[in-house]
């Protein structure tokens, strides 16, 4: 396990020197799907006694599905993290009304 920590972490330093971009590319994408996956549940569960369980899992799927696809297809990064927070948003109420009983 410390060899590929070693591994990886060299990895990430030649990477940071000889492609800088490729680092930004990474940590778009990455934070993107982050957003996608969390801001709906947790937004829709601070605010709102309806979400679910149901509803924050769905919608966390769909918008990751939803954002790795549009990377995949060739939309930038932030443009892809967007939409799919967009979907994430919109999409856990929704979800939460087929999910039965809410957390309260």
């Amino acid at each position: 396990m410390r060899f590929l920590s070693a591994y990886f972490i060299q990895l990430s330093v030649i990477l940071a020197y000889t492609r800088p971009a490729t680092i930004v590319s990474i940590l778009g994408i990455s934070w993107g799907a982050i957003g996608a996956v969390f801001l709906g549940p947790f937004i829709w569960g601070l605010f709102s006694k309806r979400a679910n369980k149901f509803g924050a899992i769905t919608s966390s799927l769909l918008a990751l599905a939803v954002c790795m696809a549009l990377y995949i297809s060739g939309r930038p990064s932030p443009e892809a993290g967007t939409v799919g927070m967009m979907v994430s948003f919109v999409t856990t109420p929704l979800f939460s009304l087929f999910g039965g009983k809410s957390a309260s």
